[in-house]
């Protein structure tokens, strides 16, 4: 969901600067929406699982912001899409690959 909003914003021609606002928001409605329901259930959550979860909320939004500059810098959508959704596959592949071989 977190491309198609950039898709959005590049495809509306709206100002570049409200990416980070875009981001910020997507990126905290996720602490509610996977912690509302673990509270609900009883589960708790410790200090690895929080690293990891860290992590790869700054991997996305790495990838997201990557995505973001190359459609502010001209790249069609036509491109930069397939290449984020594939290179994500190649590396989920790859990381698999190495740590389970």
């Amino acid at each position: 969901m977190g491309a198609f909003g950039l898709k959005i914003i590049a495809a509306w021609g709206l100002p570049a600067g409200i990416k980070y606002p875009y981001l910020t928001i997507w990126y905290a409605a996720g602490l509610p929406l996977i912690g509302i329901p673990m509270l609900l259930r009883g589960v708790r959550g410790g200090f690895k699982e929080l690293r990891w979860g860290a992590l790869y909320a700054v991997l996305s939004l790495g990838g997201q912001l990557a995505m973001s500059y190359a459609l502010d810098y001209g790249v069609p959508g036509s491109v930069v899409y397939p290449v984020a959704v594939g290179g994500s596959i190649l590396v989920v592949a790859l990381a698999g690959t190495l740590l389970f071989w």
